[in-house]
């Protein structure tokens, strides 16, 4: 998925650029495995990161939001935080809320900062007690209760 949203916007004409932190191919670059000081410095050099996955864990997605950084997900169980993030799903759901999040961004109208600053400050709560229930609630429901 995250393939065919960048390959849609890159015919947009806009610039934009797209990393993926294994492997790159097509319009995507690699960047190969980050750690944590890395991918953080990734995530907040980033003006949205994208979470198209079907069968994803919350980690990248929360340290991405602490950094700052806007983020486009599936509307997954395990991804209903309660944050102030984007839930979308398909490849047109992706493309124009990407496209809206790049206007916000280039409009300059404090908009994308606001919406920015709220992820990272709901995220910054986030300790054991808050997430052990959510990595409970991913186990029970591949493996059951």
């Amino acid at each position: 998925m995250f393939l065919k949203v960048a390959d849609t916007l890159r015919k947009t004409g806009l610039k934009m650029s797209f990393k993926f932190t294994h492997e790159g191919v097509g319009p995507v670059e690699g960047v190969g495995f980050l750690d944590d000081h890395k991918l953080a410095k990734v995530c907040s050099a980033s003006h949205l990161v994208i979470c198209p996955s079907k069968f994803d864990s919350i980690c990248g997605v929360i340290e991405a939001a602490a950094c700052g950084t806007p983020v486009l997900m599936t509307p997954l169980p395990v991804h209903s935080l309660g944050s102030r993030l984007f839930y979308v799903d398909g490849l047109n759901e992706f493309v124009s809320s990407q496209l809206r999040v790049h206007s916000m961004w280039e409009i300059n109208t404090g908009l994308y900062e606001k919406s920015a600053q709220m992820s990272s400050s709901h995220v910054s709560g986030y300790g054991m007690q808050q997430m052990f229930p959510t990595f409970e609630f991913i186990l029970n429901q591949v493996a059951g209760p």
